[in-house]
């Protein structure tokens, strides 16, 4: 049925479907947010919503073609590359990612 859809058709560990659910809404909606909140940032540059959609919208389609080639964390750019690379430098070997205090680890990372 997925695939009548042009769906991906996907098998679900049990118990992850809410996990799934979230991810799927942060797809959507949250990409939507995401495009709102640079259309506001264009807006304060000047640009209206269609100008802003023209200008970053090439970008955004380029980084999500990266993401796809590379994986996400290759695809990271700029400012995100710098902190990554300062924090792999300060965490010791083996450490882990530091998470902020009381925040929960992501699944499989302990």
């Amino acid at each position: 049925m997925a695939e009548a859809l042009g769906a991906t058709a996907v098998r679900l560990a049990p118990g992850s479907k809410a996990a799934y659910h979230a991810a799927a809404v942060l797809s959507a909606g949250g990409f939507v947010a995401l495009l709102d909140a640079i259309a506001e940032l264009g807006a304060a540059a000047g640009l209206d919503e269609a100008g802003s959609l023209a200008v970053y919208g090439g970008l955004i389609e380029q980084t999500l073609g990266n993401a796809r080639a590379l994986g996400i964390r290759a695809a990271l750019t700029g400012p995100m590359t710098r902190v990554r690379r300062r924090n792999a430098r300060s965490t010791p070997r083996g450490a882990g990612a530091a998470r902020p205090r009381g925040a929960a680890p992501l699944p499989g990372r302990g």
